[in-house]
């Protein structure tokens, strides 16, 4: 008779480990850049930009050099500046 080996409930796994697949490919696709797709800014990079921003800046997201040089770029563009005006 063999003991049988606990498995652990995914559900139960640290948040940590959850967000290291999903983490790694944001930034996987931050990082060629400039933008999400190619050197066209569209709503994804607004909407990605202040989202990352937003997390990092209350801990909620890790820091990372790609995550921070993209937040970076999209801060300086017009169309962030507006919705920032607008209260978005």
């Amino acid at each position: 008779m063999h003991a049988s080996v606990p498995r652990q409930d995914p559900r139960r796994s640290s948040s940590t480990a959850q967000r290291a697949g999903p983490t790694t490919a944001l930034a996987s696709a931050a990082s060629p850049g400039p933008w999400l797709f190619d050197d066209h800014f569209t709503a994804a990079d607004l909407y990605l930009a202040s989202s990352l921003g937003f997390g990092m800046r209350f801990g909620l997201q890790d820091k990372r050099p790609a995550f921070e040089s993209f937040v970076a770029r999209a801060e300086q563009r017009p169309a962030f500046q507006r919705a920032l005006r607008l209260g978005a």
